[in-house]
């Protein structure tokens, strides 16, 4: 049964549009739905992050979608393959998770260029994308969703409205003007269709918690020992030995177990919790916590790992079960039997931060949730700061339906 969110959408039936809808409400099926209602067009092709592909072609039998009509390329495969995919042109387009390298600035990456040259070749007449995240570092990227879906906005009014340009040399920056997400959400809902969780369902509190923990004198020295004079290098390893980790190089070996307080709360909520998500940055911090916790046989999510789909399914079918999640590895999969989902750190991508909590409030298996937010040092915070201060464009985003 299709929710009416979902049905409001396919009574339109508009030929090019966004899907810019909050995680768990229903995408991947009303997309199918899309494809399916107007079949006439001829062939559809979906393309998709390699994660997904799995799932797409999952979904797509599940609903009914003939498998002579569709295909489902990756996105490399489609950059790859670019204007000579079919003999004969599809005529609809579905791009999933969009956000993921067709929305970059004047369409300097090869997947935004293949995507845009591929409408444009092929005439492509219904093309519908889709992204709960579509806002990811300049309005560009919201230039450029417009473009993909039939709006081409004046160059030269969309610059001036939403930033500031700054002579840097002979070069001339584009910078964000400060404030502009709430114009730059309204215009995202002059061509999108833009629904949130909260517009469709009730939605059952879901349970923010922040708990600081002090670095200890282990991670104090390596912290002074460990300098260097490039502050991303710098960062990178004072925020790994914040969590317990360090990694070597050609003249010194892994770190993975430094004495770290997160741990001994990570231990007191696996026992606590009979299923729970634990996020983390760092593949070394990953294999440290599957040491550490390798009485419960932890699952592991990461880039390594071929098949989401099956630990998932293994996940969700046990009673008991800790998952381990690279926090870029937040897309693509879904664990709505886990009530709990850890951060015991954390990368600065907001993107990643809400498609990972996304992954278990699902609108078909709505819940109590609790995220709990593990910090300990100044790298930490910085990191959480700096995620509280990319919401704005969200909040506008969705404001009417909070």
């Amino acid at each position: 049964m299709l929710y009416a969110h979902q049905q409001k959408f396919l009574k339109e039936n508009p030929n090019k549009s966004a899907l810019v809808w909050s995680c768990g409400t229903g995408k991947t099926r009303t997309a199918i739905e899309w494809a399916k209602k107007d079949s006439d067009w001829g062939n559809t092709l979906i393309i998709c992050p390699k994660a997904l592909r799995t799932n797409w072609i999952r979904e797509a039998e599940r609903w009914g979608m003939d498998y002579r009509e569709y295909a489902v390329l990756t996105k490399e495969e489609f950059r790859k393959e670019k204007l000579h995919l079919w003999p004969k042109a599809p005529g609809q387009l579905i791009i999933d998770e969009v956000h993921n390298g067709f929305l970059t600035p004047h369409f300097k990456s090869q997947m935004s260029k293949a995507l845009r040259d591929y409408i444009k070749k092929h005439d492509v007449q219904r093309v519908l994308l889709l992204s709960a995240t579509v806002y990811t570092s300049s309005p560009w990227n919201i230039y450029n969703l417009a473009y993909y879906c039939g709006h081409k906005f004046d160059w030269m009014k969309f610059s001036y409205k939403f930033f500031n340009q700054v002579n840097m040399g002979a070069r001339r920056v584009f910078l964000p003007k400060k404030g502009c997400e709430k114009d730059l959400a309204e215009l995202t809902k002059q061509f999108a269709s833009v629904v949130a969780l909260e517009d469709c369902v009730d939605v059952p509190e879901q349970t923010s918690e922040t708990e600081y923990f002090e670095l200890t004198k282990e991670q104090e020295r390596l912290i002074g020992e460990n300098y260097d004079p490039l502050p991303i290098v710098r960062f990178t390893k004072h925020h790994e030995i914040s969590n317990g980790v360090l990694r070597g190089n050609e003249f010194v070996g892994d770190i993975k177990n430094i004495p770290c307080l997160k741990n001994d709360r990570i231990l007191s909520l696996v026992e606590e919790n009979k299923k729970i998500i634990i996020v983390c940055r760092y593949n070394l911090q990953i294999d440290a916590l599957a040491e550490l916790l390798k009485v419960h046989n932890p699952l592991i999510i990461r880039g390594d790992v071929k098949d989401r789909d099956a630990v998932c399914q293994q996940a969700e079918k046990a009673d008991r079960a800790v998952v381990l999640v690279q926090a870029a590895c937040s897309m693509g999969y879904e664990l709505p039997s886990f009530r709990v989902m850890v951060f015991a750190s954390m990368d600065f991508s907001f993107v990643n931060y809400v498609q990972m909590r996304g992954r278990n409030l699902r609108i078909n298996n709505l819940q109590k949730n609790t995220y709990i937010h593990l910090l300990s040092g100044e790298m930490d915070e910085a990191v959480m700061e700096a995620l509280e201060n990319k919401k704005d464009f969200d909040i506008e985003l969705y404001a009417k339906a909070k």
